[in-house]
């Protein structure tokens, strides 16, 4: 009974606080250097940081990610679903204002959004073409769930980039559904893409 008592007592009762815990007040202490130019938000599998004040834009940007992370995790199903772990780090989503902003921020020219697995970050701009915006995003989001689920282990290519050609076009899908079709040239049949992902 001794015994038990002073092992409980070694025992820190306050647990250490977790690689997202730990992630979290780094990112907001970056985010209080910025002196209010950078907002944060927390969504699920993401930080996302932004200096894009418009709410129906943060708020579509949210529903985009949702929905590519579904699309990824039916894709790739794990027997527990798709928590959000405590045990590593989230993905931090950086979006900024314009194309300007995302090229001083390190974006390859004539690209509209990256993924850095050293960063753990996906970078995309708020570009006046919304829907270069979401296949950037969608995109990018399979590249940083890849890396998530399978580690940064020897894939092909042309795996990884077919993903997120996917991806983005599935995007278009999501986007017609809701919008109707769209106009330009060279999209994916509606429908066509929701035949290959599992049920």
């Amino acid at each position: 009974m001794m015994l038990a008592a002073l092992l409980l007592t070694l025992q820190d009762p306050a647990a250490a606080p977790s690689a997202r815990d730990v992630q979290r007040a780094e990112l907001r202490l970056d985010v209080a250097r910025s002196g209010g130019a950078w907002k944060m938000h927390e969504w699920g599998h993401y930080f996302v940081l932004t200096d894009v004040r418009q709410q129906e834009f943060l708020d579509e940007l949210e529903r985009q990610a949702f929905e590519t992370r579904v699309t990824c995790s039916r894709l790739f199903p794990e027997a527990d679903g798709d928590p959000v772990r405590d045990d590593r780090k989230l993905a931090v989503l950086r979006v900024t204002r314009n194309r300007d902003e995302y090229s001083s921020y390190g974006g390859p020219g004539g690209s509209n959004g990256y993924w850095s697995p050293v960063a753990n970050e996906i970078v995309i701009h708020d570009d006046p073409k919304r829907e270069e915006t979401w296949e950037a995003l969608a995109g990018c989001i399979g590249y940083a769930f890849l890396d998530e689920h399978f580690g940064r282990s020897e894939r092909a290519g042309w795996f990884e980039i077919g993903l997120a050609e996917y991806l983005s076009g599935s995007f278009r899908i999501r986007d017609e559904d809701r919008h109707g079709p769209l106009a330009s040239a060279g999209r994916v049949p509606r429908g066509s893409a929701q035949r290959l992902l599992p049920a």
